[in-house]
């Protein structure tokens, strides 16, 4: 079970298809605090993996990166983009005036 994470957690596809799905869910929620910056932090962990194998020449020896380190990554990743966003969007929405909603 464990090599089968190992196997296609290192398939940027995969990380592709998160994205997706995660991006899809944010269409239906609309609150940009879960889901977008996990989806986004899905399409970025893509193209790391995608990066990874590239210069690794697609080898299936890890060098001893296991499944549960990409996930922490993966999260580390959504925290940083859910914190940029925050930053982006009350930057963009201060408003002064009391009447205007």
């Amino acid at each position: 079970m464990i090599s089968l994470l190992n196997y296609w957690l290192y398939l940027y596809q995969v990380w592709l298809i998160i994205a997706v799905i995660f991006l899809l869910l944010e269409l239906t929620d609309g609150s940009l605090i879960v889901f977008l910056p996990t989806g986004i932090g899905a399409a970025l962990m893509s193209l790391l993996v995608y990066i990874w194998t590239y210069f690794n020449g697609l080898s299936l020896d890890y060098n001893g990166i296991q499944w549960y380190l990409l996930i922490l990554i993966w999260a580390f990743i959504s925290v940083l983009m859910s914190i940029i966003l925050s930053k982006l969007w009350k930057k963009g929405s201060q408003n002064t005036d009391i009447n205007d909603y």
